[in-house]
């Protein structure tokens, strides 16, 4: 059994058949196809530092966004730090090469976190939603992948978060497709949009699942998500 993330990464063959325009819609994404949310971050977090502070500030909006009222204030949000930090070192068991997962914050990566989380929030959780959005939807696992959890299920849209200093990639789609694949093969949640967020540079993109396998198969949701979950679960994929 393998996870989401390694089965977006590695298995690059079974990708350029499955979705031969993928790569094109990326370059048309990141050449201005995006939403422009707000100007990028000029935070002077390190490199060593930066998925530290990302984690911490996922794990921070994660927290406020099941409360009834959302504080709204930086001082409020601080009082949630530290269990935020707590959080993000006891699920780490593996930090990434060459990170720090265990310095304190500093001053500047608190305001970096409280920024992200400022942005994720106008984004995500706007004052007009019905109703708070749901982090960490579970996928159930099929095939060879196992049980997994997504980013943030707003609604009917699903978004994932990258917050590095970098644009859009094409396992960044390859990632939410393969949610999406899960979720079509169990029915588990209703999903008709899919995006993707990135409060660091302040981008963001948001089409139809439909639009979206299109664009990077020329397939509907049934051929491409359903092949998708057909080749986890047959077992006979190639990387």
């Amino acid at each position: 059994m393998i996870t989401e993330l390694t089965f977006a990464r590695d298995f690059s063959s079974f990708w350029r058949v499955a979705t031969p325009t993928l790569d094109g819609f990326i370059h048309q994404v990141n050449s201005g196809l995006y939403d422009r949310d707000a100007a990028p971050m000029k935070a002077p977090t390190g490199s060593n530092r930066r998925a530290f502070v990302n984690e911490v500030a996922f794990e921070l909006y994660c927290r406020v966004a099941l409360l009834p009222k959302a504080p709204s204030h930086g001082n409020d949000l601080r009082n949630f730090l530290d269990a935020s930090v707590a959080a993000v070192r006891k699920a780490t068991n593996s930090p990434l090469p060459d990170s720090d997962y265990h310095n304190a914050l500093r001053a500047d990566e608190q305001a970096d976190v409280l920024e992200q989380v400022r942005r994720l929030r106008a984004r995500l959780t706007p004052a007009s939603a019905p109703q708070p959005p749901t982090p960490r939807p579970r996928f159930p696992g099929c095939g060879i992948i196992n049980t997994c959890y997504g980013d943030i299920l707003a609604g009917e849209t699903l978004f994932e978060i990258k917050a590095g200093d970098r644009s859009f990639r094409s396992v960044d789609v390859r990632q939410i497709l393969t949610y999406l694949a899960l979720n079509y093969a169990s029915g588990t949640h209703r999903i008709l949009r899919a995006g993707l967020v990135n409060p660091r540079v302040g981008t963001s993109i948001e089409l139809g699942v439909d639009d979206l396998c299109y664009q990077v198969s020329g397939q509907d949701r049934g051929g491409l998500l359903g092949g998708i979950a057909h080749a986890i679960s047959s077992g006979g994929i190639s990387r």
